[in-house]
């Protein structure tokens, strides 16, 4: 998708707060001519947002905090609080309601529901307060609406990659919550334009909550399911979880906090020394930026070293040495798949070109799932970045049960497959 819209959609949004502050003084003025008078130094303008989860939400409320310390120092506005839901419309609504009893003068919504949030939306159009609703849809009529031609721009996308692939190909959607109105519209758009293009076929939908992390490992199991299909696909997953439950599991009944750094022992208590003090918005954001400039500045050269690392075993192992050790029907190949993945720098999306090359090349299916399982979750490069915040032991111990559970896997595959 290109990314100018996006930058646009983020442009218009930062001018919500001061247009909002215009909005606020005179709602029934504006409406008809778009001009207001009188003061908006002392008005509250809140935002309410569905969920902060996403890497896309995170950008825009931090667009929205700092064009709000802006209005404050220009004095457009006395504040522009945000509340963020966990994707609940109940919990949404509980933020709003507390708006209101707050008296704030206007209430911007990215609505987790187009009905849900009806009566509460009424009840703050009902105290006189501005209710505007961005980049979703509610059917309350009292709101003003600032939203995009979704649907348009599912249609573009899906003309853009009818371009690329020539108007033939299998294609993988991956879509945003489920649920969520804008998703639906955007989708729908797709699915539109792809009936002027029958050479084009869906082979799967996954939902990727618009977070990139969530998304990889979505279509890491959607290609695996295309690749071998949905028993195995089904059978990976569960033992998968199985380990994750079970490594959890073990580490929390050994008690391990201890082998935390120090450092990071000391935020819990450092956060609620930072909450009980009275603060201004923008000493908290003053004291973001001081939280993420110091974490950043501890982790970064072990990030760099990962990198490294992994880049150069990634490039300098050759891709049939592997295959010709994994190959082999011996029970020594499950664990020497998974001291060859250790080092290996990838992604659970990343890795799936190799297991099927892999695979091409005669090694057992128990053999490399167990090498792809090594690669996400014991990838040295991420145990050296896990150094700045785990002590030896701790990290010890993790890789000692994660990489007991991948052997079993890969032992399992092999007897049963």
């Amino acid at each position: 998708m290109n990314a100018k819209p996006i930058h646009t959609l983020l442009w218009r949004f930062a001018g919500c707060v001061a247009g909002l502050a215009i909005v606020a003084a005179n709602p029934a003025q504006a409406a008809d001519d778009g001009s207001a008078g009188g003061p908006t130094a002392g008005y509250s303008i809140a935002f309410s947002n569905s969920y902060a989860g996403s890497d896309f939400r995170k950008v825009m409320v931090r667009n929205w905090q700092e064009i709000a310390l802006q209005a404050q120092k220009d004095g457009l506005i006395r504040e522009a609080p945000v509340v963020s839901a966990n994707n609940s419309a109940s919990e949404q609504a509980a933020h709003i309601q507390d708006m209101i009893v707050k008296g704030v003068n206007a209430i911007v919504i990215l609505a987790a529901s187009d009905t849900a949030l009806n009566g509460v939306i009424r009840d703050a159009c009902n105290a006189g307060i501005v209710v505007v609703v961005m980049a979703s849809l509610v059917t309350e009529r009292c709101v003003y609406t600032v939203d995009y031609d979704w649907s348009a721009m599912g249609r573009v996308e899906m003309d853009y990659i009818a371009e690329r692939l020539k108007g033939n190909g299998t294609l993988l959607e991956i879509r945003g919550i489920a649920g969520d109105a804008t998703d639906k519209n955007i989708s729908d758009g797709i699915r539109k334009a792809a009936s002027d293009y029958p050479g084009l076929k869906f082979a799967k939908t996954v939902y990727g909550n618009w977070t990139a992390s969530v998304a990889r490992k979505e279509v890491a199991l959607a290609l695996l399911f295309g690749m071998f299909g949905w028993k195995i696909a089904a059978l990976y997953l569960g033992l998968g979880l199985s380990v994750a439950i079970v490594a959890g599991w073990i580490i929390g009944r050994l008690k391990m906090e201890a082998h935390l750094e120090d450092w990071v022992r000391d935020m819990p208590k450092m956060s609620a020394g930072f909450e009980a003090a009275e603060t201004t918005l923008a000493d908290r954001v003053q004291a973001g930026f001081a939280s993420v400039r110091e974490i950043v500045g501890k982790v970064w050269p072990y990030i760099l070293a990962g990198i490294a690392i992994g880049a150069g075993i990634h490039g300098w192992v050759p891709q049939d040495f592997m295959a010709s050790f994994m190959g082999k029907d011996a029970w020594w190949s499950v664990p020497l798949a998974v001291l060859i993945g250790v080092p290996m720098y990838t992604n659970a999306a990343g890795v799936i070109p190799i297991v099927q090359a892999l695979l091409a090349k005669g090694a057992a299916l128990g053999t490399v799932l167990a090498f792809m399982m090594s690669v996400i979750a014991l990838s040295l490069p991420e145990m050296v970045i896990l150094r700045k915040v785990l002590k030896v032991r701790l990290i010890a111990t993790f890789v000692g049960v994660v990489a007991t559970g991948i052997l079993l896997v890969g032992f399992v595959f092999n007897a049963v497959l």
